[in-house]
């Protein structure tokens, strides 16, 4: 079984439990993949921190054309569930304190995400 973890930073030095938990399902035989949304600026001393930096997957590093090209391409490859995720992403950003744009920000980077599954 694979199990995507997806995590706003990581690896980060604050984020040991979390590379502890990942550790122990590949024990069990997990194949587990590593998503972040972005890279963290904290310095990686832990050999261990560093070997799941190389494991991990980061969205934004596609980039801002990245994000709209995975968007794009989401659309084409399947229209209608994307228009859905499109309005009900209006209608929790009206309503929400953080906003049209950051939700669509939000389903932009979710589009990345498929493409990386």
């Amino acid at each position: 079984m694979k199990i995507a973890y997806l995590i706003n930073q990581y690896p980060k030095v604050s984020h040991s439990f979390i590379r502890r938990e990942i550790q122990q399902l590949e024990k069990q035989g997990l194949q587990i993949q590593r998503y972040s949304i972005r890279y963290s600026e904290d310095e990686l001393v832990d050999r261990e921190d560093k070997q799941e930096l190389e494991k991990t997957q980061f969205i934004l590093k596609v980039g801002i054309a990245g994000l709209l090209i995975n968007v794009f391409k989401m659309f084409i490859v399947n229209p209608v569930n994307f228009i859905q995720a499109f309005i009900l992403t209006l209608k929790i950003g009206y309503g929400s304190d953080r906003g049209i744009v950051r939700n669509l920000a939000y389903l932009a980077e979710a589009c990345v995400l498929l493409f990386l599954l």
